[in-house]
């Protein structure tokens, strides 16, 4: 079985979208139109760094950034470019390094801190 097609549009009440698969129908079961629950497992093995939904704000742009804890105990304002968002959490593609500690709780705080 695989993905033959995924429709461009995403259904903005329901977050679904049509995908047509191609799949052995031997016996006959699956008949036009039906619909399907599927997980779809990808053959490339995916790695990055995820930071919380809650700690990616936008600024007057409307572009991420996110706030790193520095060495001092102070936290400084970094401009990110997100991947894909996974459930609760961001990918992000630049910017981060392993083990950085990003600010998740409180990120509103510190912007509205900042704007002051």
């Amino acid at each position: 079985m695989w993905v033959d097609y995924v429709a461009p549009i995403v259904d903005p009440g329901t977050k679904a979208t049509s995908v047509r698969i191609v799949a052995d129908n031997s016996g006959q079961l699956l008949k036009r139109d039906m619909f399907v629950r599927m997980l779809v497992h990808s053959r490339l093995q995916h790695s990055g760094l995820l930071v919380p939904v809650s700690s990616v704000l936008r600024d007057d742009d409307n572009l991420p950034f996110v706030f790193v804890a520095t060495a001092d105990g102070g936290f400084v304002r970094r401009r990110v470019t997100l991947g894909y968002r996974v459930a609760d959490r961001w990918e992000v593609l630049t910017a981060l390094t392993a083990g950085e500690k990003v600010v998740a709780n409180g990120a509103l705080f510190l912007q509205f801190a900042e704007n002051q």
